[in-house]
């Protein structure tokens, strides 16, 4: 079964939060409110760049070596084109 990343759930969590958002009230948020607020995106915050980070280097190393892979197949049959072109 599928287990849901920490990337989705904050998305989704998101999207419920604008969704409800529509409704608005007409009182202010009072300081408490809105430092608890802030704390919370900034954890928020914290947390997806860790995974996006985390997300990139494995990327980068799952995908440098294919494309090493890649050059070099390019490269020799390049190379055997030119060979192919020399008078014996």
């Amino acid at each position: 079964m599928h287990k849901p990343s920490f990337l989705s759930i904050l998305l989704s969590f998101a999207l419920i939060c604008a969704v409800a958002s529509c409704s608005g009230t007409e009182a202010p948020l009072d300081a408490e409110t809105r430092q608890t607020i802030d704390s919370l995106s900034g954890v928020g915050m914290r947390n997806v760049k860790a995974e996006l980070d985390s997300m990139c280097v494995l990327e980068r190393e799952r995908g440098l070596p294919r494309l090493v892979d890649s050059f070099r197949v390019l490269r020799t049959r390049e190379i055997e084109r030119q060979l192919k072109t020399i008078p014996k």
